[in-house]
């Protein structure tokens, strides 16, 4: 048939819902006074050290198998802020 799989994409529902259009507006209307000279910006991301992939390539109709660690690795946060 020449399907391929892939991991499959998901999006809310709620990002073309009404309401949250008119937050926006709003929020847009309210940042918008604000000096951006004086504005701190703040960026949260996420790290997991478990150096897990959780896709693999096999030959046709063979089980793709990996091993992995028995601990259970730690989330990291990292948190960077940038002034204008």
């Amino acid at each position: 048939m020449g399907y391929v799989r892939k991991k499959n994409l998901f999006t809310l529902l709620s990002v073309n819902a009404s309401d949250v259009r008119e937050k926006r507006k709003e929020w847009n209307k309210i940042i918008s006074e604000f000096d951006a000279n004086s504005l701190v910006y703040l960026d949260e991301s996420g790290v997991n050290t478990n150096l897990t992939r959780h896709y693999a390539r096999a030959h046709g109709g063979a089980r793709a198998t990996d091993h992995t660690p028995l601990n259970t690795p730690a989330n990291t946060t990292i948190l960077s802020f940038g002034l204008t």
